[in-house]
């Protein structure tokens, strides 16, 4: 996707700055725990990092004026190398998980609840997430029994699956390089793999909430219609609102995806304009539909409630990533590389990446300052993931963005496809236009042609005022033997 940058890039530029730098304060505090001078250590840390950003940012501008350029890979290259990172990944994942296992699971309140029994009955939730999560994890034990190991199969199947819907979402906004470096931390994070050998509901939540984000994500860079995108959409975040107070965030996504969104010659203001309004009115219907469903069932009354959230007042401001948890420093290295934003978004005047994630951050950092997310989901979860998207996109912008100027190249070893009308390109010189080169769709800058384009030829019959007679249509005109021009 290509975002174009204005007015509004530079405000959230500001407020990324001003969640970098507090990522980047609490990293470096954490990162430095247990040392013998921690204050010290922390404001090393935090000039080095800012002092990387910035020559990070200074060797891209260098490389970049340079005439050496990195060879370009045809599709099926690409599609190979990610496929080899992305099993990379996953396995990675999967070890590090089966040694978590090994080194020892414990069952906690969830498994006590939700195991099948005579006299064992689902407690009402206040909260739906969890609810959902009981029940799930009820039929679960129903079909392989009371097992603590069914339960955390099930844990890690759930946050593989919202991990490669998180992976595919971020791919489909920002590219491949930012959805790797997700992929990257979430797969090696020590918190989330402790997350996954736990039962809680907040790998269903992840689950729920990667689905939401794809069809998010591919509602916003849908090309033509939308109508249909957007409702499905709409109702996904809709539901996952319901099921937590964190599917709001999602709205963010599709706000500012649609406006900062570079659209192509046919597509109009208006039309992305109708299609958010169209996305909002499918998640208040979404929201609604299930809040009738819940009333229509009579689970919003009596019950028996779990103490779980006994916990789970608000507070106010608490300092993140405290409690009773340890984290991992590997853990701490996202808020650390975030800062890198700060710099690599001014390496390209025409387009960013960072604005459509800023707001979507900000708004979950903001829910789990105020404690608007309840423990039993793993708030610490989505600021590290957020963060991890955020890194990632500041990684890739080092890259710069697209050229205004793109070079001239074959159209037929390219498999160049220009959109087109009537056999027409689509679009005038200097203006931009839809391209497809090598697969992959871009929007390019038609170049002026300072030289007159020749003119079309007209086909004009030939015509003569007087026709031949049949006594000249004899066209063998006799001559002597002598001639040496018979022919």
């Amino acid at each position: 996707m290509i975002w174009k940058k204005n007015v509004f890039s530079y405000i959230m530029w500001v407020l990324y700055t001003v969640l970098a730098l507090g990522g980047l304060y609490v990293g470096a505090v954490h990162f430095c725990e247990g040392m013998p001078y921690p204050v010290l250590g922390s404001l090393i840390v935090c000039c080095s990092v800012l002092l990387l950003g910035g020559l990070a940012l200074l060797g891209a501008h260098l490389l970049g004026k340079g005439k050496r350029k990195l060879p370009v890979l045809k599709q099926w290259q690409r599609w190979t190398i990610e496929g080899i990172i992305l099993t990379a990944l996953l396995i990675t994942g999967v070890f590090l998980r089966i040694q978590g296992i090994a080194d020892g699971v414990s069952a906690n309140i969830y498994f006590e609840y939700a195991q099948v029994g005579i006299d064992k009955t689902i407690p009402f939730i206040p909260h739906r997430i969890v609810s959902v999560y009981l029940y799930l994890l009820h039929f679960i034990f129903l079909i392989f029994g009371n097992k603590l190991a069914a339960g955390i199969w099930l844990q890690m199947i759930l946050q593989y699956a919202g991990i490669l819907f998180l992976y595919a979402a971020v791919r489909k906004l920002s590219g491949i390089m930012s959805a790797a470096m997700v992929l990257l931390f979430s797969m090696t994070s020590p918190y989330m793999v402790s997350c996954a050998l736990e039962l809680s509901p907040g790998m269903l939540l992840l689950f729920f909430y990667g689905i939401a984000l794809y069809l998010a994500a591919f509602f916003v860079a849908g090309m033509g219609k939308r109508i249909v995108l957007s409702l499905i959409a709409g109702l996904a975040i809709g539901a996952v609102s319901y099921l937590d107070f964190s599917g709001v965030a999602l709205l963010s996504v599709v706000i500012v995806g649609l406006w900062m969104r570079r659209s192509s010659e046919d597509e109009k203001l208006i039309d992305r304009a109708i299609a958010c309004i169209l996305n909002l009115a499918a998640t208040v219907a979404g929201f609604v539909l299930l809040s009738f469903l819940d009333v229509a069932r009579g689970e919003s009354g009596s019950g028996r409630i779990l103490p779980v959230w006994a916990n789970d007042a608000p507070r106010m401001l608490p300092f993140p990533f405290s409690g009773n948890v340890v984290y991992h420093w590997w853990d701490m290295v996202p808020l650390l590389l975030a800062s890198l934003g700060i710099f690599s978004f001014w390496r390209d005047k025409k387009s960013e990446k960072l604005s459509v994630w800023t707001l979507f951050a900000f708004s979950l950092t903001g829910s789990y300052l105020f404690q608007m997310l309840p423990e039993a989901t793993k708030p610490a979860m989505w600021l590290m993931l957020s963060t991890g998207i955020l890194t990632g996109v500041s990684i890739s912008q080092l890259g710069g963005g697209t050229s205004p100027t793109p070079a001239v190249e074959s159209a037929k070893s390219d498999n160049l496809e220009l959109a087109s009308k009537d056999g027409k390109p689509v679009g005038e010189p200097g203006k931009v236009v839809t391209v497809t080169v090598r697969g992959e769709t871009k929007q390019v800058k038609l170049l002026d042609n300072p030289l007159p384009l020749p003119k079309q030829y007209e086909h004009k019959p030939m015509d003569f005022s007087k026709k031949a007679e049949g006594a000249y249509d004899d066209y063998d005109h006799p001559v002597t033997d002598d001639d040496d021009y018979d022919i």
